[in-house]
C-alpha cells in the first residue's frame, strides 16, 4: 500500500508580519496531519505483526517440497539423495529398480528351470534305452555292439547261447533255463516270477527299475517345466508391478492430472516447488516494504505556546521542511 503527501509546510514567519498567522485553520491543520500519520504508522506497526507468519510458512513449502522430491527418487530407483534406501524404508520393496531386479532373477530362475527340465528328459531317454539294451540287446533297435556292458547280459544274448549249445543237453538246458532265468531279471527284476532282492546284480539294472526311474524323471521333468512356467508369470508379474511404481513415481514427481492417484495434480514435488518459489518471492516483497518502512523516521513535532513556533527533534545531519499548500501541511527531509 502506497500513501499520497497530505501536509505542506507553512514557512512560518516571525512577527511583524502577518503571513502565516498562528490561528485555528493552520494549528488544525497541522494536528489533522499528525493523527493521520498516527494512523498510518499503526498501520505500519499491523503489516509486521501480519508478516511474522510468512517465514514459517515458505520454509514449510520448501521443506515439503524437497521431501517430496527424496520420496519421488526413492519410489523411483530405490535411492534418496543418491544414497540405495535401507530395508526399514517404505520404498524399499517398492521401487522400479526393485522390480526390475527381482524381474531379472525370476526369468534367470525361469531359465534355469526349464534347463533342468531339458536334463531330466535326456536322462529319462538314456535310461530308456539302457533298458531295452539289457532287455534285447539293442539300443534304438540296433544290436549293441561287443565292448557294450549289455552285450553278454541280455535276453537275446543268452536264447542265442542256449539254441547253440552243443554238449549235454541237460548241461545245455540246465544252462538255457539259467539264461532264461537271468533274461527274466534283467528284462523284468524277476526270476521265476518273484521280484529279485535287493542283492541280486539285476536289482538296480532291469527295464521295471529303469522304467520307474524314467516315469520319474519325466514327473520331475513336468514339475520343473511347471515350475519354468510360474517363473515365467512371475516375471511377468513383476514386471507389471514395476511399470505401476514406474507410474506412481511419475504421480509424486510431476502429477498425472489424478489418473494415478486423485488430486495429484496438486500433490507433486513440481507442484510444491511452485508454490514454494511464488511464496518467496511474495515473502520478498513484503520484507523490502519492511525495510523501507524500517528506515523511515518519524519526526517528533513540539508547539511551543509562548512564542507560536512548530519545533521539530533534532536529526542528526538532517531538518525538516514543512509547506502548507490548500490546507495541506507536507514535510521532508533536507541535508542541514
Amino acid at each position: 500500500m502506497s500513501y499520497s503527501k497530505i501536509y505542506s509546510r507553512v514557512s512560518w514567519q516571525n512577527e511583524p508580519s502577518t503571513a502565516t498567522p498562528l490561528n485555528q485553520t493552520n494549528l488544525n491543520n497541522m494536528d489533522a496531519t499528525i493523527d493521520v500519520l498516527d494512523s498510518r504508522i499503526v498501520n505500519i506497526d499491523g503489516r509486521l505483526e501480519g508478516l511474522e507468519g510468512y517465514e514459517t510458512e515458505v520454509i514449510r513449502y520448501a521443506t515439503q517440497a524437497a521431501n517430496s522430491k527424496r520420496d519421488s527418487e526413492a519410489y523411483a530407483v530405490g535411492k534418496r539423495d543418491g544414497v540405495d534406501v535401507p530395508v526399514g524404508d517404505d520404498a524399499y520393496h517398492n521401487n522400479s529398480k526393485y522390480y526390475a531386479e527381482l524381474a531379472g532373477t525370476s526369468e534367470t530362475n525361469a531359465g534355469a528351470s526349464a534347463t533342468s527340465a531339458g536334463t531330466s528328459a535326456t536322462t529319462a531317454n538314456a535310461r530308456a534305452l539302457d533298458s531295452e539294451a539289457w532287455a534285447i540287446g539293442q539300443r534304438n533297435g540296433t544290436a549293441v555292439p561287443t565292448d557294450d556292458p549289455a552285450y553278454h547280459n541280455n535276453a537275446k544274448y543268452y536264447s542265442e547261447q542256449a539254441s547253440t549249445a552243443s554238449s549235454g543237453a541237460s548241461t545245455a538246458a540246465e544252462t538255457a533255463t539259467d539264461n532264461a532265468e537271468t533274461s527274466e531279471a534283467y528284462a523284468v527284476g524277476k526270476r521265476n516270477g518273484v521280484d529279485v532282492p535287493s542283492s541280486d546284480v539285476t536289482y538296480q539294472n532291469n527295464s521295471k527299475y529303469y522304467s520307474g526311474v524314467a516315469g520319474s524323471s519325466a514327473t520331475a521333468a513336468s514339475l520343473s517345466a511347471s515350475n519354468a512356467a510360474t517363473s515365467e508369470t512371475n516375471a511377468a508379474s513383476s514386471a507389471s508391478d514395476s511399470y505401476n511404481y514406474e507410474e506412481l513415481s511419475k504421480s509424486y514427481a510431476i502429477g498425472t492430472g489424478g489418473i494415478v492417484r486423485q488430486g495429484d495434480a496438486t500433490d507433486n514435488s513440481k507442484y510444491y516447488s511452485q508454490v514454494s518459489a511464488e511464496k518467496a518471492s511474495d515473502a520478498a516483497v513484503i520484507l523490502q516494504q519492511v525495510r523501507d518502512y524500517a528506515s523511515l523516521v518519524i519526526p517528533n513535532l513540539l508547539l511551543d505556546p509562548s512564542d507560536g513556533c512548530l519545533y521539530v527533534e533534532e536529526l542528526t545531519g538532517k531538518t525538516v521542511e514543512f509547506l502548507l499548500d490548500d490546507g495541506v501541511l507536507y514535510y521532508k527531509f533536507v541535508a542541514a
